[in-house]
């Protein structure tokens, strides 16, 4: 007589195996803090994020203030991870108060956090939330590669001799919940542009951020190159104010934003404004557009009260580039009564035989369209 074998257990068990495989792990969330803090995980961001490397889901670094974060030099790349700054300790389930702040100062050369998928697919996303980076000598952030990140509630300041944010190679960023990218960059230096934020065949959206008082030879505040796409959302609220927008940068080739190699500019903000204002530079006060296929297309926007010592202190368009501005559709929804698109109170200081263009100098088969553009106020010692 032949002996049975039972085999339902065991296709059971190969079922539920099964069964626990189609069920997805939730993501993880790893505590980062004093080492004294026994609700915390580890006591380094590098830590964390070597842990969240063996997971597949996106998971969540949080950082509490029980500790300094110094000699900062931290790098991630091919997973989605959030980083959030703000905790008051690792027991603690809900940032409070002043985020974390990451500093680089007296670490190795290099920016404070290096983002790196060159290579890598899928896309991951990595989210930056109340985070102050600061002390980079070579940069606050290095972005590279085929990865989005997005900075919400965020610093980039005092990052000097170096820029601010660095996104390169198919990359993108976007800056929103009132982020900053203050005080980067070295004044004058040839061959340094970008000194808050430099974009090479990239994307960088600045959304309800502000970026103001950097420093570079080109692009004081913004630079793009080589097909990057700088997109200016809503800066300055009109119904409720909220100034900001890309202002008080210097530099001496546009002072606000230098775009050339083909990039383009484009602010399309919604229920509001765009606003470049209080930039200084030799040329191209707010903006300096340079090379064919480099364009500005700027509806809804307000550059006022900017300032060259030579030639367009508003915008200076040359070498076949291109600049319009005028009042979006109403689709996007710039409230009626307002000045929706505006070249207003810019100013050249200079008196060279040559110099002039108050509000706008185009140049060198360049272009240049205003449509509904208020245009009144600019100055220059000479005529408008």
């Amino acid at each position: 007589m032949r002996a049975r074998y039972r085999s339902i257990p065991l296709l059971s068990a190969a079922l539920l195996l099964l069964a626990s495989a189609a069920v997805p792990a939730s993501a993880a969330i790893f505590r980062v803090g004093a080492a004294g803090d026994s609700a915390c995980t580890s006591t380094t961001i590098a830590a964390a994020l070597l842990g969240a490397a063996f997971t597949a889901e996106a998971d969540e670094i949080r950082l509490a203030n029980n500790q300094s974060y110094t000699s900062q030099r931290i790098a991630t790349g091919g997973q989605s991870v959030t980083i959030r700054g703000g905790y008051a300790n690792c027991a603690a389930t809900v940032a409070s108060g002043a985020g974390t702040t990451l500093d680089g100062s007296g670490g190795a050369a290099g920016p404070v956090i290096t983002i790196d998928n060159t290579g890598g697919s899928p896309r991951p996303r990595i989210d930056l939330t109340n985070l102050t980076l600061t002390g980079g000598e070579e940069g606050g952030l290095k972005i590279l590669g085929n990865i989005t990140v997005v900075l919400d509630n965020c610093l980039v300041q005092f990052n000097d001799p170096a820029r601010g944010i660095e996104v390169r190679d198919n990359a993108s960023v976007t800056l929103r919940g009132g982020s900053l990218v203050d005080n980067n960059g070295m004044a004058g230096a040839p061959g340094i542009f970008g000194g808050g934020i430099f974009c090479d065949h990239a994307t960088v959206d600045v959304e309800d951020a502000h970026v103001f008082n950097n420093v570079a030879f080109g692009g004081g505040g913004i630079y793009g190159t080589n097909l990057c796409r700088v997109e200016l959302a809503r800066t300055v609220d009109v119904l409720f104010g909220n100034p900001g927008g890309v202002f008080q940068n210097v530099a001496q080739l546009g002072g606000g934003i230098y775009v050339d190699g083909g990039a383009d500019v484009i602010a399309q903000p919604y229920l509001g404004q765009s606003i470049i204002h209080d930039n200084q530079a030799a040329r191209g006060g707010a903006l300096y557009l340079t090379g064919t296929g480099t364009s500005g297309q700027l509806h809804d926007t307000a550059i006022d009260h900017n300032e060259a010592s030579a030639q367009g202190g508003g915008a200076y368009v040359t070498t076949n580039a291109s600049l319009l501005m005028d009042r979006g559709t109403a689709e996007w929804l710039c409230p009626l009564g307002t000045r929706c698109s505006q070249l207003t109170r810019n100013r050249v200081t200079g008196s060279t035989l040559g110099d002039g263009g108050g509000g706008l100098f185009v140049t060198g088969a360049a272009t240049a369209v205003l449509r509904q553009t208020i245009v009144e106020a600019n100055v220059f010692d000479f005529g408008s």
